[in-house]
């Protein structure tokens, strides 16, 4: 799955104010964040979703809901796990007073009009059918005022810094480093110097919000961006290496393998079969 790290354009069209992404993972991931709120529906198996360093037990039937611009990430416990992944574009709902960039709702949904409420979108998102369109952009609006509502939630401060140095914001600062830099060489002490902090700290506090070191989230993030390109048409595992920073195709084999369980090559050879 493709995974940006802070994301933007989400919802690329202007007459669909949401995606619901049908996801299915057998490992992890990483580390992100962005604007939009994000319902994730889990369907199948059993996910750790961790949201700004506190970690919640999902399971088959469970809403877990990731606020505005909170760090994330999930992982499955069991082999693999299925769920729907619904995000509802922040600039659309704003459009009719409801702004929920400004309050943090309750994680996990146990709400049976919600659930309701999302298992209609889905069948709306994945049936194509006549003015599904404007029918969804009532149910984004339906279910951003039952979240308020019907949800406990908390306003955010009004005198809360854009950038703090919490170790959730410091970790965001290093990933967005990475980010904007991985097709490059990466040296901690940049980052470092970047975000004004020592390397130490630095890398004590990465390691304890996203439990990998900053050269495992590195190379970690470089594989994650290969494995899209890999999966284009004509791609070439030599040339996805080098466009994600890595300068050696036997390292970034070598990676590959270990952070996917086989070979770049196997991606492709996927690709033709499909």
């Amino acid at each position: 799955m493709e995974t940006a790290f802070y994301e933007t354009d989400l919802c690329p069209d202007p007459e669909l104010p949401l995606l619901l992404h049908n996801c299915l993972i057998d490992n992890e991931v990483l580390p992100h964040w962005h604007t939009n709120i994000e319902l994730l529906y889990i369907q199948e198996g059993e996910m750790v979703i961790s949201i700004d360093g506190q970690e919640y037990l999902a399971l088959p039937g469970d809403i877990i809901l990731i606020n505005s611009n909170c760090l994330h990430t999930f992982k499955t416990i069991t082999q693999t796990s299925r769920y729907r992944c619904l995000i509802i574009e922040e600039t659309f709902i704003n459009q009719h007073q409801l702004d929920y960039t400004s309050v943090n709702f309750e994680t996990k949904i146990n709400h049976s009009e919600i659930l309701a409420l999302y298992l209609r979108m889905m069948a709306e998102f994945d049936g194509y059918r006549t003015h599904y369109k404007t029918m969804l952009q009532g149910m984004c609006l339906e279910m951003i005022s039952l979240l308020f509502r019907e949800l406990d939630y908390s306003p955010l401060p009004l005198s809360q810094p854009v950038l703090s140095h919490s170790k959730v914001e410091l970790t965001k600062l290093g990933i967005d480093y990475i980010s904007q830099h991985y097709q490059h060489v990466i040296l901690i002490d940049d980052i470092c110097l970047a975000i004004g902090v020592s390397k130490f700290h630095f890398c004590r506090i990465f390691k304890e919000v996203t439990e990998l070191t900053v050269n495992e989230f590195i190379n970690h993030f470089r594989c994650t961006r290969a494995q899209v390109l890999l999966l284009k048409k004509d791609a070439v595992v030599a040339d996805c290496a080098l466009a994600c920073g890595f300068n050696d195709p036997s390292y970034f084999a070598k990676m590959y393998r270990k952070h996917f369980g086989y070979l770049p090559s196997v991606e492709i050879a996927r690709k033709q079969t499909t």
